[in-house]
């Protein structure tokens, strides 16, 4: 198994990525319909940080329901993967039946300035759908390793998991 650095949570995101080259500074206030409601983006800096990256070259795994590509997230897909009782050998998924990583996906990599939706944390980088979470909202713990193994393996720089357990 190839050695990585997990990283939890938006700031952490953010902060990964700022290792990354700009593509270009995302002009503020972006023009997404949503934007002015996004207080997160403003609490962690993500406009300021946006002038040193956009997470241009980056590839962020999700490992969660999956990831339907709605036109938010439309041209941010680094692959879509189904790792759920397949071993380290996933498959090819169809998307996300529970909604929750299309709902991560989105708020780590949403485009901006498309006057859509709402703008990404890291508008740049592109999203590897992990999915390991089913239909019912649950995943088992060899599922998550094996996903997150598939993603370092497969090129992820960052790996994102918005999972909750008993």
């Amino acid at each position: 198994m190839r050695r990585f650095t997990l990283r939890l949570g938006v700031a952490a995101v953010v902060l990964g990525l700022l290792a990354g080259p700009a593509l270009a500074s995302i002009s503020y206030p972006p023009n997404d319909k949503y934007f002015a409601d996004q207080w997160n983006l403003k609490t962690i800096k993500a406009p300021q940080a946006w002038t040193q990256s956009t997470g241009a070259g980056v590839v962020v795994a999700v490992v969660d329901s999956g990831v339907n590509f709605v036109a938010d997230l439309a041209g941010q897909s680094a692959g879509s993967y189904n790792c759920i009782a397949t071993g380290t050998n996933c498959v090819p998924s169809s998307g996300d039946d529970y909604g929750h990583g299309t709902s991560v996906a989105s708020v780590l990599a949403a485009v901006a300035n498309n006057a859509t939706g709402i703008a990404g944390v890291a508008p740049d980088a592109k999203i590897m759908s992990i999915q390991v979470v089913g239909t019912d909202g649950t995943a088992k713990a060899n599922d998550i390793a094996n996903g997150v193994e598939f993603a370092a393996d497969h090129g992820a720089k960052v790996i994102n998991m918005s999972l909750g357990g008993d």
